[in-house]
């Protein structure tokens, strides 16, 4: 199988698009099961295993935009078509598939004597294997003064989330330059000309000049419904 060439990120909104175009991609903290890896806590002071972490991400897909039209139906109708040289140069990379149980799952599980804080870090390139279809990458920062991760239970501390949240916008927002964007995707016909009038009000002429070219519509290619999401 070929190497991909584009890779995709979507949203439903318009207005995501419009700030990631101004600002980078912003990696969230992202809930992922790990029960697989079974850490068990310590049972004798009462205080349980992790089962879910959040890892700092921002998603993207291989799937070529021609057979999309079922993954942007859950995803949204909006996005980015990046270059895999991008990609690389930004360490995004696929995501390891693993089936509960299965020998890889037991090989990750060895790793827990004498590595387990590297492992948390390394479930953020893994996902179960039911979702094999979506044929995920991911960015994941590693950079000085944002968490790795964060534990379950923050998870649904909504003020806590924020707080982490604001760290990666402050020091981990993914950037790109106009030559690294091969696709802008919106919804309908009728958002490309205000999406150009606002690419030329917030960029240069010449900024202007590349992006606006690669704006391609799912209108064109699937039937959407009429909803317009803002």
């Amino acid at each position: 199988m070929a190497i991909p060439e584009t890779l995709y990120h979507y949203t439903p909104y318009m207005g995501t698009l419009c700030s990631i175009l101004e600002s980078g991609f912003w990696p969230k903290y992202s809930k992922e099961n790990i029960e697989w890896l079974e850490f068990h806590g310590n049972k004798e002071i009462g205080l349980p295993g992790d089962k879910e972490l959040g890892l700092p991400m921002v998603c993207f897909c291989d799937i070529p935009f021609q057979q999309i039209e079922s993954h942007i139906r859950i995803f949204g109708y909006y996005g980015f078509g990046m270059s895999r040289i991008w990609a690389e140069r930004n360490e995004i990379s696929p995501v390891h598939y693993i089936r509960h149980y299965c020998v890889v799952a037991n090989l990750y599980q060895d790793l827990k004597v004498n590595a387990k804080e590297e492992l948390k870090r390394l479930t953020a390139y893994t996902q179960n294997y039911d979702y094999i279809s979506e044929s995920e990458w991911r960015y994941v920062p590693n950079i000085q003064g944002v968490p790795g991760y964060v534990i379950d239970r923050t998870l649904y501390d909504n003020q806590r989330m924020e707080y982490f949240n604001q760290i990666t916008r402050d020091k981990a927002m993914l950037k790109f330059a106009p030559v690294d964007v091969k696709y802008i995707i919106v919804k309908f016909n009728r958002d490309v000309a205000p999406l150009c009038h606002w690419i030329q009000r917030r960029f240069t002429p010449n900024v202007a000049q590349l992006l606006m070219p690669k704006i391609i519509t799912c209108e064109n290619y699937f039937i959407v419904s009429n909803t317009h999401v803002t």
